[in-house]
Formats: C-alpha cells, sequence, structure tokens
C-alpha cells in the first residue's frame, strides 16, 4: 500500500531534476490548496530561482495556502496564486492569461497536474491533449 510519502516522491524527482539543472523554473500546480497538490507545492519555494503558481478552485483556499507555503521560514521563491477551475474551460482560458500575463508571454517549464477530476473527467481541455498524446504514440 502506497503512503502520501512515497507518492510526493514519486511526483517530485522528476520536478526535482529539472529544478536542479535549469537556472529559472516557472512551475505551475494544480490542486496546490490540499493534499498531495499542495505537499507538492509546499516543498518547491525552496529553491530561489522556482517561480511557483499556487492553484485551485477555491479563492479563500488558495490564498490560505499560499499564505501557508510563502510563511515557511524557507521559502525563497516567487510565489502566486492563480485560481482555476480544471473542468471549466472558460476558467483554464483565463487561468493561461493570467499566468501568460505574469510570466510575460513565457511559457511554463514544469505542469504539475494533481488535481483529482481530471481523472474523473474526459471533457476537459487538458485531457484531450493528454489523450491524444497518448495516441500518437500508440499508433
Amino acid at each position: 500500500m502506497w503512503r502520501r510519502s512515497n507518492l510526493w516522491l514519486i511526483v517530485t524527482v522528476p520536478i526535482l531534476f529539472i529544478i536542479n539543472h535549469r537556472q529559472h523554473v516557472d512551475t505551475f500546480v494544480t490542486g496546490s490548496n490540499q493534499g498531495l497538490g499542495f505537499e507538492t507545492a509546499r516543498h518547491l519555494p525552496k529553491y530561489p530561482h522556482v517561480h511557483l503558481f499556487v492553484s485551485g478552485q477555491n479563492l479563500t483556499s488558495v490564498q490560505e495556502a499560499l499564505e501557508k507555503i510563502t510563511k515557511e521560514e524557507d521559502c525563497k521563491a516567487v510565489v502566486d496564486s492563480v485560481v482555476i477551475d480544471v473542468v471549466d474551460d472558460d476558467s483554464i482560458k483565463a487561468g493561461v492569461k493570467e499566468v501568460e500575463i505574469k510570466l510575460n508571454g513565457a511559457g511554463l517549464d514544469v505542469l504539475v497536474v494533481s488535481s483529482p477530476w481530471l481523472a474523473l473527467s474526459n471533457n476537459s481541455p487538458l485531457d484531450k491533449c493528454v489523450y491524444a498524446e497518448q495516441r500518437r504514440r500508440c499508433v
């Protein structure tokens, strides 16, 4: 049986590899206001060259997560927040636009998809991208 710490390790090892081999890393973690997403987001600001986007569906919970993360004594990164519902096309488009503005048109280096709703929905634009990529690999 998997423990939360084991899952966190599986999720974060590839991210830490990227962070340790780049001078600047723009990272977006979906569902980072709770659970595994929060635990992942909580450890990333230890690196001063990380720009972290904390996200979730609810403004209040996203702000609470942002406060918790930035108040940790070893927080050295730039931490921003974005309210986004990953199963709502309009919310995703607005979130993308907000991130583009905050990054001055640059793209993300790392996208951590930890929202539980993505596993339940096949109507999200993110799902369509994943499924299209899987079909390309299988053909």
